[in-house]
């Protein structure tokens, strides 16, 4: 073979790769900009059903529910204010956690069972209802979000001797946190 006819071919070669690694970055960059449009539609679902928040609004029960998550400011060390200035017009905030434990971390693995056994044993109401209305809002402090719901109480499984529900009755439950899925 000569000379010439072996750097055709290498040149020839050489601008296959560099077509083929040009197409898979536009192709990536394609499929990226495709994850991202889907990421900002189900972030605009999502954000329909995101609880309504009034800041610096409370009302009487919201006041005394905001005392409830103090403690919160200390796991954080930041208010909400200053997590939206540091990113603002940089980033979009789409959650911020801090884990929340309903009862102390088991030492060993339990069943389900056992774990909700002691849910139920440590509670004083068990209940079954319907969530009829939400207000999420930020503690007086600014460090923390929490959500009021509505509950419309349908059947009472465990009742509070020291202050009974009846079944038809409509109670505010306060939990750490805004949106929620459930």
């Amino acid at each position: 073979m000569s000379k010439s006819f072996m750097m055709g071919f290498i040149v020839g070669l050489a601008l296959l790769v560099v077509a083929g690694v040009g197409a898979s970055r536009l192709q990536d960059k394609a499929v990226q900009s495709k994850d991202k449009s889907a990421e900002e539609r189900q972030f605009a679902i999502e954000a329909l059903d995101a609880s309504p928040v009034q800041l610096g609004v409370l009302t009487p029960q919201q006041r005394a529910h905001s005392k409830l998550y103090l403690h919160y400011s200390q796991l954080r060390r930041k208010t909400i204010g200053d997590l939206v200035t540091q990113v603002k017009g940089k980033y979009r905030i789409v959650g911020t956690v801090v884990e929340v434990g309903l009862l102390e971390a088991p030492t060993e693995p339990e069943t389900p069972e056992s774990y909700f056994g002691k849910l139920a044993d440590k509670s004083d109401v068990i209940l079954r209802g319907k969530v009829t209305s939400k207000v999420s809002q930020v503690t007086e402090d600014g460090s923390f979000i929490f959500t009021d719901y509505k509950v419309a109480v349908s059947e009472v499984m465990k009742n509070n001797q020291t202050s009974p529900l009846r079944s038809s009755a409509t109670i505010t439950v306060t939990h750490p946190g805004g949106e929620r899925s459930d």
